[in-house]
């Protein structure tokens, strides 16, 4: 976030340009509506999500499936019991701090709705290479 709400530097005359106002505006404006998202990636970030939630102003708890099951020494296993684990720890203390929880993927229609059933609000639903793979 941009000062006084945070300590993000203020070299935004480019991006207020492209939006057609003054620095201090975009500045204002960007604290109010830009989404801040924390990405839990590690068991460090499980052990201390509850922290990482309480902070003013995070929208958004990202686990990143594929880095929290190699941190948990479960490299190439996103979805194994013991990361789904830490993950339902993550969608808890989301839903008790009012932030969203989300998942950087899910893998096709069915694996996405059970996610949605386990309390995942906020999901990625491909990757931008795939789909120029596809087109």
């Amino acid at each position: 976030m941009y000062p006084p709400k945070g300590f993000r530097g203020v070299g935004c005359r480019r991006a207020a340009t492209a939006w057609g106002v003054i620095a201090n505006e975009y500045m204002q404006i960007a604290n109010e509506e830009i989404m801040l998202i924390a990405q839990i990636e590690r068991e460090e970030a499980i052990r201390n999500i509850q922290d990482i939630v309480s902070v003013e102003g995070v929208d958004v708890a990202l686990i990143g499936p594929m880095d929290l099951s190699a941190s948990m020494g479960l490299l190439g296993k996103p979805f194994d019991p013991k990361v789904v684990e830490q993950m339902e720890k993550v969608v808890d203390a989301c839903e008790a701090a009012g932030v969203t929880p989300g998942i950087a993927f899910g893998a096709n229609i069915d694996h996405i709705n059970q996610l949605v059933k386990r309390g995942f609000r906020f999901i990625g639903v491909g990757m931008d290479v795939a789909f120029l793979q596809t087109g």
